[in-house]
């Protein structure tokens, strides 16, 4: 029987555009970690991470914690990433430009742009992806905004996430101090259509996690309402169910995905892109526990292929280059060094394989 109480309460809790997964944490995985990006950028204060929680009072919804944070223990979802490449898809589309604005701003006419709530909750890799796709990308940004405005992080975070980008695909994005009108009087119905598609995305968006968590909160939950009808089956479920978990909760999966798009379509970007693995000494005695506390679950320990010990592999696609792996090692035989992009395409191989 529907209850319509426990749905109610999950469509209010899905209703912030501030999502925590505390899962992914690295101060919560481990005492080891030194990590406060989300602290000492958070504008207002709000948060504060306990033993065993993440704990977010008076928040700005700016979105600056979800930029900051490797691991994406807090994701923004509205716009979520691909929201924003898709509206900038359509305004290119439709008036052969993009604006990027922040929703802080007063405006005295109706603006049609990509609007985000902070020009610092726009990750390096969707300004690449938006600077690789759109040559009139540009950000209105009227004189004295971020000056004046009530989040004071948030230049600093922008300019660098956009320096970053900027500095990768040797282009830069164009500043506006006001918006050049179309020559086409289609900016009612362009803005109308954004609105309509950003309100139904934003439902299908929230209806998702809203019915996953009414169903269940854990993989087994949501399993046990599938009949069983063979081990082999079963198993196929599981792996389905992981999967399709993994992917919509956390935010770096997407970030990831954006950013090996526009690798696989630009090889002088992918040369000129670095990223960071983590990489073992020999004199490592493979404890684990790099593997066993990694929050992306890049790192896992398996049996050696020859049947004897155990080692350490990485999926290099999954790594955040959070470092926790380097501050859990009691011996410090793991740390992060420079590879190039491509290393992202390979398999999951054994960290000792990897030329560093």
């Amino acid at each position: 029987m529907l209850n319509l109480f426990k749905l109610f309460n999950a469509f209010e809790r899905h209703v912030s555009p501030v999502e925590i997964q505390k899962d992914v944490c690295t101060r919560l995985k481990s005492t080891a970690s030194t990590c406060t990006l989300c602290m000492d950028n958070c504008p207002s204060n709000s948060i504060s991470i306990t033993a065993t929680e993440i704990q977010k009072t008076n928040c700005m919804e700016c979105g600056i914690c979800g930029i900051v944070c490797p691991t994406n223990a807090f994701s923004w979802k509205h716009p979520s990433f691909k929201r924003m490449l898709e509206q900038a898809e359509l305004q290119f589309v439709d008036e052969g430009r993009v604006y990027i604005y922040c929703s802080n701003q007063l405006f005295s006419e109706p603006v049609t742009g990509v609007k985000v709530p902070c020009l610092a909750a726009i990750p390096w890799e969707v300004w690449m992806s938006m600077l690789v796709s759109y040559p009139s990308l540009s950000i209105y940004l009227p004189e004295g905004s971020c000056q004046t405005c009530e989040v004071t992080t948030g230049e600093q975070i922008w300019s660098e996430q956009l320096g970053r980008a900027e500095a990768l695909c040797q282009k830069k994005v164009t500043r506006s101090l006001s918006i050049e009108k179309t020559n086409r009087d289609n900016s009612y119905d362009s803005s109308r259509r954004q609105f309509l598609q950003l309100a139904f995305h934003e439902l299908r968006e929230s209806g998702k996690e809203v019915i996953k968590e009414y169903l269940g909160e854990t993989p087994n939950q949501r399993l046990a309402e599938i009949p069983e009808i063979s081990e082999e089956i079963r198993k196929k479920k599981a792996e389905f169910v992981e999967k399709i978990l993994k992917e919509s909760r956390y935010s770096y999966v997407e970030r990831r995905k954006i950013l090996m798009h526009q690798l696989k379509q630009d090889q002088e970007l992918m040369q000129r892109t670095i990223v960071k693995l983590p990489v073992i000494n020999d004199s490592c005695d493979r404890c684990g526990a790099c593997a066993i506390l990694c929050p992306t679950q890049a790192l896992r320990m398996v049996e050696s292929e020859n049947g004897v010990g155990r080692e350490i592999r990485l999926q290099p696609v999954t790594c955040v280059e959070c470092g926790l792996c380097e501050e859990v090692c009691w011996e410090k035989n793991i740390s992060l060094k420079e590879h190039p992009a491509d290393v992202l395409f390979q398999s999951e191989t054994s960290l000792a394989y990897i030329n560093c």
